[in-house]
């Protein structure tokens, strides 16, 4: 039988995607608001970040207190590498989308 990991995760996912919806779709609404539906999106996207930087460190910590004697630091220093990276892959993408749906 397979556990699925995203569970805890579900929540954060579905607002992710329920708050980025809203603001695509609801330029117009927004617009007569006031409000920057660019501002919006890169502000959901800056907390979706940060959401996953902390449950990393959290999953960081839980490891390292309970392998600190054979705790594998080159291991954790590639996760942490790995991490950076597709952190940087996903916020270049999303940047490009924002700016296609800019000139569109």
């Amino acid at each position: 039988m397979r556990r699925n990991n995203a569970g805890p995760l579900l929540p954060v996912i579905i607002l992710f995607i329920v708050l980025s919806s809203v603001f695509i779709t609801g330029r117009n609404f927004l617009e007569r608001l006031g409000v920057d539906q660019s501002v919006l999106i890169a502000g959901s996207v800056y907390v979706s970040i940060m959401a996953k930087l902390f449950i990393c460190i959290i999953a960081a910590l839980i490891y390292i207190f309970i392998f600190r004697k054979e705790l594998n630091k080159p291991a954790l220093f590639t996760c942490m590498g790995l991490y950076l990276v597709y952190t940087l892959v996903e916020v270049s993408i999303l940047t490009k989308l924002l700016k296609e749906k800019k000139n569109a």
